[in-house]
């Protein structure tokens, strides 16, 4: 499956994929070790010998069984033991691990796609690199921590993206997990992560952005003990003078897209709620509840619109039908496939009933899972289909999400989260029918969770026709 990140929900293959590298390692460490076992019990064999012979060499070969022993020891054992010795341990093992990660690793794009939505959430949620290796998201502590790698990792991808200030954030915590970590054999013999490359990259991104005098003292720690970071040091201490300011950042106002998906946005008093029976005489029977957010733009929310049902029927879809399109909208993080219903179904019936507008046209859903930090760009619903614009959005809600990914509409002041159930419904028209930029919306990135959604328009030209 491609774009990993992108759909939280297709991020489970990976769980049992690592299962299957695991096992080839554990079968190869059980090759190995049975090697090991082999040799070490030869070598106890033949020390045993040589404490025979230690004490009186030439007493000790004088005894024809012994010398008949070691004579043949030496001619015929050990040439068995040259060639077990060079015959590769494991080879099938090795071999299915190659075979896994040609076809199941993750790509380089997969891994960039992950880092930025880390970067991201960052962004959006003001979060802070420190708690993020703690496991502290916005506020609630959690189990999972990243390791020196992964915090390495980031610091590299921030320096190629020139994102500067996450660097340093993300290389100062490195430093911090290198330094108190327990195996440095493993880090640096397998994962090549050395002391020179840590110390050596923060360095040079403050040389590069004219912190000599930090850089300076951050190698000074270190550079009598490695040759490769004592030379970086000679020409920064040969320098004639040294800028003696310290990384500062200004950081910059919250937006108001920020503010929404912070939940920051201030408390209204106009919202209202009710029960809706108009368009039908079943509604008569089972009204449906409605809480007002706006009248001017509609905006409301249906509460237990969608039943569990449903929703279970809809998320059993192959996953593999999930697609992520990057030259459409690159921005975006998820996956959709459309899903093709026709005019009565059940569905289209209950959109009917929240709306009083006909489907005509309009009978598909889309149906989404946001991936790894997963959102839409602030945009406006305006589709370039052939009859006119969105009038009418509908995002059903599939899932609850454990932190993040509320709908903000920032012109509105409006936020809402997801909640399994509800449906978010507003017009995208104003009274004279053009574009009403209010509406702009934006799904913030899910922090902690899976989000799924079922999307409709019901365009203009379905309503005139009708």
């Amino acid at each position: 499956m491609r774009d990993l990140a992108m759909s939280v929900a297709g991020l489970k293959q990976l769980l049992d994929q690592e299962t299957s590298f695991i096992h080839e390692l554990e079968a190869y460490s059980n090759a190995l070790q049975l090697k090991i076992n082999t040799i070490e019990s030869f070598i106890d064999e033949v020390r045993s010998k040589k404490i025979e012979w230690e004490q009186n060499a030439e007493e000790y070969v004088a005894h024809p069984l012994n010398s008949f022993s070691l004579i043949r020891r030496m001619h015929e054992d050990w040439r068995y033991f040259e060639l077990y010795m060079s015959e590769p341990v494991g080879k099938v093992h090795t071999d299915n691990v190659k075979r896994l990660s040609k076809e199941m690793a993750p790509r380089h794009v997969d891994l960039d796609d992950a880092m930025m939505a880390i970067i991201r959430l960052q962004y959006y949620y003001e979060l802070d690199a420190a708690n993020l290796i703690n496991g502290l998201i916005n506020g609630r502590q959690y189990n999972s921590q990243l390791t020196v790698l992964e915090a390495f990792s980031m610091a590299q991808f921030c320096i190629r993206q020139r994102l500067h200030e996450y660097a340093i954030n993300w290389f100062k915590e490195s430093l911090k997990l290198y330094d108190n970590i327990k195996n440095y054999e493993l880090c640096e013999l397998v994962y090549n992560l050395t002391a020179s490359k840590v110390y050596g990259d923060y360095a040079n991104l403050l040389l590069y952005k004219g912190y000599n005098v930090d850089a300076l003292n951050l190698l000074n720690k270190v550079a009598d003990l490695n040759v490769d970071l004592w030379l970086t040091r000679r020409p920064v201490e040969e320098s004639a003078f040294y800028i003696n300011a310290s990384p500062q950042f200004i950081k910059d106002s919250r937006s108001p897209v920020q503010t929404g998906c912070a939940d920051q946005f201030p408390a209204s008093t106009k919202f209202t709620c009710h029960f809706q029976r108009d368009f039908s005489h079943f509604l008569r029977l089972a009204p449906l509840k409605v809480e007002t957010l706006s009248l001017d733009p509609y905006v409301v929310i249906f509460h237990d619109v969608i039943y569990d049902r449903e929703i279970q029927e809809l998320k059993s879809i192959e996953l593999s039908t999930l697609r992520h399109d990057r030259s459409e909208n690159p921005k975006n993080s998820m996956k959709y496939v459309t899903l093709e219903k026709k005019k009565n179904d059940v569905l289209n019936y209950r959109i009917k009933d929240m709306t009083g507008m006909q489907i005509g046209r309009d009978k598909d859903f889309l149906l989404m899972n946001y991936g790894l930090g997963g959102h839409i760009k602030l945009h406006l619903d305006e589709q370039p289909l052939e009859l006119v614009d969105s009038v009418t959005s509908i995002i059903f809600f599939l899932s609850d999400v454990t932190q993040g990914g509320a709908t903000v509409f920032p012109n509105l002041s409006i936020s809402v989260k997801p909640i399994k159930g509800t449906a978010l419904l507003w017009h995208n028209m104003n009274n004279k029918l053009s574009d009403d930029y209010r509406t702009e919306h934006t799904s913030c990135p899910v922090l902690v969770g899976s989000k799924w959604t079922l999307v409709k328009w019901l365009h203009g030209g379905t309503q005139v026709l009708s």
